[in-house]
């Protein structure tokens, strides 16, 4: 019997532990996923936009359009 009060309280306190460090960090994990999702459209926005660009242009090889346009993709994501 003494085991199981035991393991009561212990969950009792892991679920205390729990709901404080959900209350604490909650808001900013959930802020950096949002954060995460807006980059990697944004990056994807800024590649259609950079591709679309780069084929309209009569200056640029046809060879170097589909490159420029996923590295700009790479750089805006993955830059401060």
């Amino acid at each position: 019997m003494a085991l199981a009060v035991n393991m009561s309280e212990q969950l009792d306190r892991f679920n205390e532990q729990l709901l404080g460090l959900l209350t604490a960090y909650g808001m900013n994990a959930l802020g950096a996923i949002i954060t995460l999702v807006v980059g990697f459209a944004a990056a994807g926005w800024l590649a259609r936009l950079t591709d679309r660009a780069m084929r309209q242009s009569q200056r640029i090889d046809a060879v170097f359009k589909p490159c420029r346009a996923r590295s700009c993709a790479s750089r805006s994501s993955f830059s401060r």
